[in-house]
């Protein structure tokens, strides 16, 4: 279902600025206050129309993309305003990313779950929209530390599984959560690489903010995973040797095994666990499956 928002070409007059909360490649982030709606809210500030690059593809991008989503577990885009070269996206606030949670609060396994099921419904409603979010980690999933709420942000590099193949770029994004299959450079690749950047999570937060795969390139990332989970071959990952034929030839010790890196999660999480970080991605739970699973049954 589609979600009224509005695109207007208005100065932020009704807002005030309050503070700085964050900064990327695209923007600055401030907290501003709504007076006519009596609210906090993010706002994205973000220059466009240079006069090499237009307006960035990747903002119209995500604007289209978050004015067709409405769901509880995705932060909802209020307004874009365009103010000369200044685009303004107006964002709901929450108080803090999951990142910043999970080192502030260390959630026991009780919250971990309830949070894990909140990040899958959200999974499970973008992917049944046909949307790959491909930047999912902590810090692009926003928290209300009053309701305990979470809510994915930050789509800009989200694209629709029916995308043409040549949008489908090997993206800048967060090693520590990226799917083997888009470190390797698999020819193709779609929602599985969301639920693989789900299971990292999962896993940091059993293991009170210790990232699971901790290295930030690419070569050293695949490494780490197979010090872990083993080095996969034509079992494990069929058609592997179709876009990384040495990589099951190299030799490895004996792998740690993932119940080794996640000893507070019981059995039945980490079957969950398991499921959602195998090599192979067609083999990888769906957010759906992930939902109907039997560590969420006492929710």
């Amino acid at each position: 279902m589609q979600r009224e928002c509005a695109f207007t070409l208005l100065k932020m007059d009704k807002y005030e600025l309050k503070k700085e909360i964050g900064s990327g490649q695209f923007g600055i982030v401030y907290q501003y206050y709504d007076h006519e709606e009596q609210r906090d809210v993010a706002v994205k500030v973000i220059q466009i129309f240079n006069e090499f690059d237009g307006f960035p593809s990747r903002i119209l991008r995500e604007i289209s993309i978050l004015r067709e989503l409405n769901h509880n577990g995705i932060v909802k885009l209020l307004d874009v305003i365009i103010d000369g070269c200044t685009l303004y996206l107006v964002f709901e606030f929450l108080d803090c990313d999951l990142a910043d949670f999970i080192m502030e609060e260390k959630p026991d396994l009780n919250l971990i779950k309830r949070i894990m099921y909140e990040i899958l419904s959200g999974l499970c409603y973008l992917h049944s929209n046909k949307v790959i979010h491909r930047d999912f980690c902590p810090s692009n999933i926003l928290v209300d530390k009053k309701t305990l709420k979470v809510k994915i942000a930050d789509f800009g590099l989200a694209r629709y599984i029916d995308e043409p193949a040549e949008a489908y770029t090997h993206t800048e994004c967060t090693y520590e959560y990226t799917a083997p299959e888009q470190l390797l450079r698999a020819p193709t690749y779609s929602t599985p690489v969301d639920i693989w950047a789900a299971g990292c999570i999962f896993a940091e937060m059993v293991r009170e903010g210790q990232q699971l795969f901790w290295n930030n390139r690419e070569l050293c990332s695949i490494a780490h995973i197979e010090r872990i989970l083993g080095v996969p071959d034509e079992t494990t990952w069929p058609h592997l040797s179709c876009f990384a034929p040495t990589l099951h030839s190299v030799a490895s010790s004996t792998p740690q095994g993932l119940k080794s890196q996640v000893e507070r999660l019981d059995s039945v999480g980490l079957d969950l666990l398991s499921k959602m970080l195998l090599w192979d991605p067609n083999q990888r739970i769906t957010a759906y499956e992930a939902l109907q699973h039997r560590y969420f049954c006492d929710l």
